[in-house]
């Protein structure tokens, strides 16, 4: 078994040159994934879940200060050399962005943008990348991959751009995927057809994968672990079934019930999450989350609480005892 985590990142920091000086938008956020495993990054919008990962790849649009590490199988991604760091990514690291139309180079057909993604396999021929481009479509449920192929990305909709894209993340087989709210566009079926694509990429291949995502729900029954990230911070983390089953923060508590159930049974209103999270840097004392708590503590607005353990293979950033919200 290997020894090192298939990536991981330590007391991630990321900080953008604002008007009145330097805005922190992750503060020391520290995850691991395993190989063969799938992490789900929940979260409001504007909680750092993109960032961390954009940040930590030399994929934002601008260069932000960067502290911490971020480990692909023991090697430093932040300190990596441009070259090596591009040699990863599309190969042994996948990405799905969230915006397919504003990655997809909208002058180039589909079929050149998939090839250039197979540039690293000297070994094949362009009718063996052909070949490889035709699979990668039809296994994201494309009926017909060839039409796609001969098509600019303005002649398809926005959710087959989305399809696109996650064959373009898979067409290399990549040892890590990591996909940035990869359902937006998708109805309701082809968004489970594409969850249950990428959690084939696991159990099939091994791969690790990481999911992005603001619905909650799309971590049941696809995650190992969950981590919850508000303003910056992971503020709880564990096992996805124990989360889901008893979650120990009131944010997290929050998103579960805010989100739809799928089930036959008649649902009770969604509860939804009253205001909204404290701008990006922001001084805070207290804990980012205290105006919107429902069980707010007088600790909660003076100091802000670390991750502690709250049980096996869990952690949570809250001041109210464990045995107040964990059954």
């Amino acid at each position: 078994m290997n020894a090192l985590p298939l990536f991981e990142l330590r007391d991630l920091i990321v900080r953008y040159k604002g008007v009145q000086g330097r805005v922190e938008v992750v503060s020391g956020v520290s995850l691991t994934v395993e190989q063969g495993t799938c992490l789900a990054i929940v979260g409001e919008s504007g909680s750092g879940k993109s960032q961390s990962f954009l940040s930590a790849l030399g994929l934002t649009s601008s260069v932000p200060e960067i502290q911490g590490a971020a480990l692909f199988r023991g090697h430093d991604l932040i300190n990596m050399p441009k070259k090596d760091l591009n040699a990863l990514r599309g190969d042994r690291i996948g990405f799905v962005f969230q915006n397919p139309h504003s990655f997809l180079a909208p002058h180039l057909r589909i079929e050149s943008q998939m090839l250039e993604a197979l540039r690293g396999r000297g070994a094949m021929n362009r009718s063996e990348q052909r070949l490889a481009a035709r699979v990668a479509l039809s296994s994201v449920r494309i009926e017909d991959p060839e039409r796609v192929l001969q098509s600019f990305p303005f002649e398809i909709s926005g959710g087959m751009a989305q399809r696109v894209m996650i064959a373009i993340a898979m067409i290399n087989a990549p040892d890590l995927v990591i996909a940035d709210e990869p359902t937006t566009a998708l109805d309701a079926s082809v968004r489970n057809s594409v969850l249950k694509l990428l959690r084939e990429a696991v159990d099939r291949r091994g791969a690790g994968l990481i999911i992005i995502t603001h619905d909650i729900g799309a971590a049941a029954g696809l995650a190992d672990a969950i981590a919850v990230m508000y303003a910056g911070r992971v503020i709880e983390t564990g096992p996805a079934a124990s989360i889901l089953a008893s979650p120990a923060h009131p944010y997290t508590r929050g998103l579960i019930a805010a989100a739809p159930k799928l089930t036959g049974a008649r649902q009770p209103r969604l509860q939804a999450l009253p205001g909204g999270p404290p701008p990006a840097g922001l001084a805070l004392d207290g804990c980012p989350f205290a105006d919107r708590c429902p069980t707010v503590r007088t600790a909660c607005r003076t100091t802000a609480p670390d991750l502690r353990p709250v049980g096996p293979g869990r952690l949570s950033a809250c001041w109210i005892e464990t045995a107040e919200i964990v059954a």
